[in-house]
């Protein structure tokens, strides 16, 4: 359930504090008797983000993965920038 995030509405998160809030936030929305798949739909959802939080390495984005593209788009950026004939076209 990948959308449990957007039931809960908060982004994704390994703060189980901030989970929970979110989760008993939304709890008086659904009652068990008279909105019971509402009600569910909510547990599911708070298990789940509960699961992801508890589990961080498999589901959370990780800055690492990123750095070395982000250091290559830097360094295609910086030559643009030293190039004059790249840097300025006006019939773009």
């Amino acid at each position: 359930m990948k959308n449990c995030w957007k039931i809960l509405d908060i982004e994704e998160t390994t703060d189980v504090d901030i989970i929970r809030r979110a989760y008993l936030a939304l709890l008086p929305s659904f009652h068990p008797e008279t909105d019971p798949q509402g009600f569910k739909q909510l547990r599911q959802a708070y298990e789940e983000a509960l699961r992801i939080a508890q589990s961080p390495a498999k589901s959370v984005w990780q800055p690492e993965e990123y750095e070395v593209a982000e250091h290559e788009i830097l360094l295609a950026f910086r030559a643009l920038l030293a190039s004059d004939s790249e840097r300025f076209l006006p019939s773009a």
